[in-house]
């Protein structure tokens, strides 16, 4: 019922109908997440939050929860909780380029280069040779104007043997 009600973009009344559905089932969170996702359809950011809270609770600080938690703050123009999310990621996966490249493309995103360059500086004292560190600090440079330095990086990333083959054929 509340994906015709999502179909006909009445998105409000499929948020309360999963959400009632995430009362009647509390032990399965997929409720909450499906609540929060029409919610913010919806626009109605402050209840998507709410409902990601909740399955937060239940589930815990996994990378689904906070990658929507970081979408939706982004959605509300909160680029600095948007941050917070990322960097949650990257404390409990310090060594995952992944997650340092997606907040240092969030920063640069919003108009935060200085931020983005301190992400990066971290990054590569924890994880020197990461592909991911070396694709978004290449990214960071090129934004800033610094070709050189692009290059440089962009480079290290092409021969970095921890890079898969597909990606690396992409990056030329």
């Amino acid at each position: 019922y509340a994906s015709i009600l999502a179909d006909m973009g009445n998105f409000p009344e499929a948020a309360k109908v999963m959400a009632q559905l995430s009362e009647a089932e509390p032990e399965d969170d997929s409720y909450l997440i499906a609540a929060s996702e029409y919610y913010e359809r919806a626009k109605k950011y402050t209840e998507a939050m709410a409902y990601l809270d909740k399955a937060q609770v239940k589930r815990g600080a996994d990378e689904e929860i906070l990658m929507r938690k970081e979408h939706l703050y982004l959605n509300m123009n909160d680029v600095e909780h948007a941050a917070d999310m990322v960097r949650q990621l990257t404390e409990q996966q310090p060594r995952n380029g992944k997650y340092y490249r997606l907040l240092g493309d969030l920063y640069d995103n919003n108009k935060l280069p200085h931020k983005a360059a301190e992400v990066y500086e971290r990054a590569e004292k924890i994880i020197p040779d990461d592909p991911y560190v070396q694709m978004g600090r290449a990214e960071h440079f090129l934004r800033l104007g610094d070709s050189l330095s692009y290059i440089a990086y962009q480079g290290k990333a092409i021969v970095n043997k921890d890079l898969d083959a597909d990606t690396q054929v992409g990056l030329f």
